[in-house]
């Protein structure tokens, strides 16, 4: 079931509920009403019927056409009210003491016409007093006719002031009882709407979380439908989706892995075969200066010999490494120097090295011009730096600045002559610093020599 038909059941059963406890109201209220007008209606005719009695004793003293119309509308509004209340047309009797009143009164009337006949005619007194006589009689029997009608009526008020008393109690009870009801019926469906609702999205969140940290066989649980219910809700029907998502991303993944490792594996092959080739290059030009005299020329092949293995170096590390775009520099420099110090057979005790390199690795692309750096610099040091067998330490150093790597190179050697310019000079190696740190590194260069000779060189950090 979808949330939206969900959402439409709740509120059809609440309205439903709303509409039954206004039904309820209603209905009350309308018996109320009735309870009410049938009191008002018995109030009235009891005041109706108290003024019937005055205008029956009314007539008998002035027997004049005006208090016999009176009494008459009187009569005829009671009968009218009595007619035209329902709760009000089942009383019998009251409608025989109605009938019984107007026989009375015209039975008055009548022996009031008599009355005057025999006064006229000076019929004995004794006849007159008998006419007189039925009439008090008459009187005093509409008289207690109209208390009955009055007690019926009593009697109705004090029932409808029952009744109504019943309905009010009835009412507030029924009422309360069934708004606790609908409260509890709102409350138990919110909660299961609620519950319907935000239970599966807090497992799609979870869901969500462990894709995003790249756990993609972890499957999101979707509720079970029940038989009725063919379609899923728009929740599981999302669940169902990211579980899909993850399902074809998780495949992806696992294919782009297998790639991936297999371009390493070919990168690390193809570092090894570069590396090996160097190195038979650098052997080759050992071998080519082993079998020379000129000395010169000896030199110029060492030279060449180490910066072959300089570069080697680098592919020779990232062979081993799982890393293929960055190095940790302070093991590349330690191979040159070592490579270095083997190819000038240069006494470790009689020059020192020391590294002050910070952990910081280095791109691939900058490794290789500050190997080849790292090698000239060693190279003139150990050449011209300690002559005659001078003692001696030759210091590289590397630390990271705000957006920018600082290699400093230091030896405490002789130094260079006061007459030198380094920026134009046209040595080989130091051409070569120049341009690798400026062209390559694509950064600055600067030489001091006091206490020996230094370099520093700074260029930006390559991301």
């Amino acid at each position: 079931m979808n949330i939206r038909t969900r959402l439409y059941i709740n509120s059809a059963i609440t309205l439903a509920s709303i509409t039954i406890l206004l039904v309820l109201i209603l209905q009350f209220s309308i018996n109320f009403d009735a309870e009410m007008n049938k009191s008002a209606v018995a109030n009235s005719l009891v005041k109706d019927t108290t003024e019937l009695i005055l205008l029956t004793n009314e007539y008998l003293k002035l027997y004049n056409e005006r208090s016999e119309k009176q009494w008459h509308y009187k009569y005829d509004q009671i009968t009218k009210t009595l007619t035209d209340t329902d709760s009000l047309k089942a009383s019998a009797p009251t409608f025989t003491y109605l009938k019984l009143l107007k026989e009375y009164f015209i039975r008055i009337k009548a022996e009031h016409i008599l009355k005057q006949g025999l006064l006229k005619n000076k019929t004995p007194i004794i006849e007159i007093e008998k006419i007189e006589y039925s009439q008090k009689m008459l009187s005093d029997q509409i008289n207690v006719n109209t208390q009955e009608i009055q007690l019926t009526m009593y009697k109705m008020v004090d029932e409808a002031e029952v009744v109504m008393r019943k309905i009010r109690t009835r009412s507030n009870y029924t009422i309360i009882i069934f708004a606790i009801l609908l409260i509890i019926v709102s409350v138990i469906n919110s909660i299961v709407s609620i519950n319907s609702i935000t239970t599966p999205l807090l497992r799609l969140v979870e869901g969500v979380k462990s894709i995003e940290s790249n756990n993609f066989q972890n499957q999101i649980p979707v509720k079970k439908q029940k038989p009725f219910f063919t379609r899923l809700d728009e929740v599981n029907q999302l669940t169902e989706a990211f579980n899909n998502m993850a399902r074809r991303l998780d495949l992806s993944f696992s294919n782009l892995h297998e790639k991936v490792k297999e371009r390493e594996i070919l990168l690390q092959e193809i570092h090894h075969r570069v590396k090996n080739n160097m190195q038979v290059i650098a052997s080759l030009l050992k071998l080519q200066a082993n079998s020379l005299e000129d000395g010169q020329v000896k030199d110029v092949l060492k030279e060449s010999q180490s910066r072959v293995y300089a570069m080697s170096a680098v592919h020779e590390i990232l062979h081993g490494s799982e890393n293929l775009s960055e190095i940790e520099l302070k093991s590349y420099v330690s191979i040159i120097a070592t490579s270095i110090f083997q190819t000038y057979s240069v006494n470790p005790n009689r020059v020192k090295l020391k590294y002050n390199i910070s952990k910081a690795p280095i791109n691939i692309n900058q490794a290789s011009p500050i190997g080849l750096i790292v090698n000239e610099l060693i190279s003139n040091s150990l050449k011209y730096a300690f002559p005659n067998e001078r003692k001696g330490e030759i210091t590289v150093g590397l630390k990271k600045l705000d957006q920018e790597f600082e290699l400093i190179f230091k030896d405490d050697g002789v130094g260079m002559p006061n007459d030198f310019d380094w920026k134009k000079a046209n040595t080989l190696g130091i051409k070569l610093v120049r341009a690798l740190a400026e062209n390559q590194l694509d950064g600055s260069i600067d030489m001091e020599s006091e206490n020996g000779t230094t370099f520093i060189i700074k260029f930006n950090i390559e991301v």
